[in-house]
């Protein structure tokens, strides 16, 4: 399939257009809409509740509570991080090869809902007299727990805009959902924090309840996403491609791991998916860390966070409700681009304003959610059609690794974006503890890694979309050809 000619190859089946469609490239039908249902649960529960409690409060949590070194559960979240990196990679190959009678995905929710929520909870239940040493274990292995659990959710979540319809419509309703879930969750999770603070304060009590509470929502959540889910292809759909991947590389056999690594990698659209993500990934692995430090030390306000989640949530949320009627009228692909160069000048101003003018920093981050929350459906029928040109190009999709191979190189940013905020922070003489005082310098630079490096890498994001060229077209092009084979090989 190497030789043909990736842009312009079709066939005469290509032009043709199904009059009658199936219930799972229907917009509204009882399974498409049960299916959005779960694309909405499962991201609420572990991405939304969970990922805000996590990435916004854990390491100050930590370091002020448990007067754990900065740095050092810096770097222990770093290397966790890292591992889960790894889980990440190994959860996409095992989505794309184990496969029940439900199909890649659904089986991961039911199984994973309960142990998901626990290690929620009991991440935050280190007995107050404990040593350092014993804290930072603590820390270590149920935050490689949550990681692990989440990531058996997470892969096939992201998957499910090319499991569950080929219809780029769906798709679209598929990512909506799910984007709209994580900003709803996010805020949500303001709301619950910031009354829970209000009444017990800024104390271990008030983290352990909130730990509680989303854990508790979070596995009800996953739980009924597993229950909702239908794919579109189970047995017998998986049985044709098995046998379409044979006969196109005349092997007795489906692919192994190593093919499926080599097929990922050769995957032109994939690769720069991977880039375009890697400067996403640093840009959010820094605002999101850097938030709390930042009201607290740098604006010195920490009563403004609830207002940070609502800048963040709402105009999110109603981007994300946008982004449907855009995706009915522009194409996938010139919406994101245009949004990466809207979102490189908001981040623009929210760097020159500064905490000086929070007014216009609010503006600026309220811009660049608004534009987030309008990509969420472009950005799922993008990653969708990726899969669908890896099926075209060699006769295998990879659902799994298309999405896992990405989030790995996330994490992995993630990780060094953990690490240097720890170790700037420390570098700059502040040691930890409800006490310490956060010198000038460390203040520069908390500012610097929220606003600075995030504008850094949206300019970047946006140059590099540009080079993105699989467009709807394309995507139509291939799917006829796909069908077309499997017609051919089921005559023969």
């Amino acid at each position: 399939m190497g030789t043909q000619n990736e842009e312009t190859k079709g066939t005469g089946e290509a032009t043709q257009e199904t009059t009658a469609l199936k219930d799972y490239q229907q917009l509204f039908s009882a399974r498409s809409i049960k299916n959005y249902l779960a694309s909405f649960f499962g991201p609420f529960g572990y991405q939304g509740l969970g990922y805000v409690l996590f990435s916004t409060y854990l390491t100050m949590v930590y370091s002020t509570k448990y007067n754990v070194n900065v740095a050092a559960i810096a770097t222990v979240l770093s290397v966790g991080i890292i591992i889960d990196g790894v889980t990440d990679f190994l959860m996409g190959i095992v989505v794309d090869r184990v496969r029940t009678k439900w199909g890649k995905a659904k089986h991961w929710f039911l199984i994973t809902a309960v142990p998901l929520g626990l290690s929620i909870g009991l991440m935050w239940m280190v007995p107050e007299s404990a040593s350092s040493t014993m804290v930072l274990v603590w820390a270590f292995i149920f935050y490689n727990l949550f990681c692990t659990f989440a990531t058996m959710i997470r892969i096939p979540t992201q998957s499910l805009g090319a499991l569950l319809s080929d219809s780029s419509k769906v798709r679209s309703w598929i990512g909506w959902a799910i984007g709209a879930a994580t900003t709803l969750a996010s805020s949500v999770a303001g709301w619950v924090i910031v009354p829970i603070m209000a009444a017990y304060g800024d104390t271990l009590f008030s983290y352990r309840l909130l730990a509680w509470i989303m854990g508790i929502a979070t596995t009800v959540l996953i739980f009924a996403a597993g229950l909702l889910i239908t794919e579109q292809r189970t047995g017998d759909d998986w049985k044709a491609i098995d046998a379409e991947y044979k006969q196109l590389h005349g092997s007795a056999k489906r692919e192994s791991i190593i093919d499926q690594i080599r097929f990922i990698a050769s995957n032109r659209w994939w690769l720069t998916m991977v880039v375009i993500n890697l400067f996403n990934s640093f840009s959010m692995g820094f605002a999101f860390g850097t938030m709390a430090w930042f009201m607290q030390y740098v604006v010195g306000d920490m009563s403004l966070m609830g207002v940070m989640f609502t800048v963040l949530s709402i105009p999110n949320f109603v981007g994300t409700i946008v982004g449907l009627p855009v995706s009915s009228f522009l194409e996938a692909k010139l919406t994101m681009q245009l949004s990466a160069i809207l979102q490189a000048i908001a981040t623009v101003v929210m760097w020159v304003a500064g905490p000086s003018h929070m007014t216009l920093l609010f503006f600026g981050l309220g811009a660049k959610a608004f534009l987030s929350g309008v990509t969420a459906p472009a950005n799922m029928v993008l990653l969708s059609r990726i899969v669908d040109y890896g099926e075209w190009k060699n006769g295998v999709r990879q659902e799994g690794l298309n999405s896992s191979g990405i989030a790995v190189l996330q994490k992995i940013t993630s990780a060094i974006a953990a690490a240097v905020l720890g170790f700037v922070i420390a570098g700059f003489g502040f040691s930890g503890g409800p006490d310490a005082v956060m010198p000038e310098a460390a203040k520069g630079a908390i500012s610097f890694l929220y606003l600075g490096f995030p504008c850094i890498t949206s300019i970047l994001t946006a140059i590099f979309w540009t080079l993105f060229k699989l467009d709807e077209k394309t995507n139509k092009m291939h799917l006829a050809e796909i069908a077309a084979r499997k017609a051919k090989q089921a005559a023969q």
